[in-house]
């Protein structure tokens, strides 16, 4: 039984390392809230629909109203307030999204998705760099 603890010793020490190796301290803009012509422009771009997906898969768009300017990349980790970080979402969604960091998916969904409404779309997601 000795050896069985070597493995989850060792296993323990590289999720530690790596875990380790990847923090660093959130720097976050001073600026929170989304400036209203920012707001207005991201509500004109998507046309006052949310920019979310009601399905898992993605390509059926959310028949809401954008009420939230939301960050891509949640502010409190580190997501810069602009244009490039905005997405615009109704109220339930940006409520059940919170804190949490978008995926790889929902990014490429996103992006995709904003070829049809909007004028010159871009990739969703900034960080802050002071």
């Amino acid at each position: 039984m000795t050896w069985w603890w070597v493995l989850v010793v060792a296993a323990g020490l590289v999720i530690l390392v790596r875990v380790a190796g990847r923090y660093r301290p959130v720097v976050k803009d001073p600026l929170r809230m989304f400036p209203v012509d920012v707001r207005r422009w991201g509500e004109q771009e998507c046309g006052a629909q949310c920019e979310r997906s009601n399905l898992l898969l993605g390509w059926v768009r959310c028949t809401g109203r954008a009420e939230h300017a939301d960050h891509w990349i949640p502010w409190s980790r580190g997501g810069a307030t602009t244009v490039h970080n905005l997405v615009m979402s109704c109220a339930a969604h940006n409520l059940h999204k919170s804190n949490r960091s978008p995926s790889v998916w929902e990014t490429w969904w996103i992006t995709r998705r904003r070829r049809t409404y909007w004028v010159a779309p871009f990739k969703p997601g900034e960080r802050y760099l002071p």
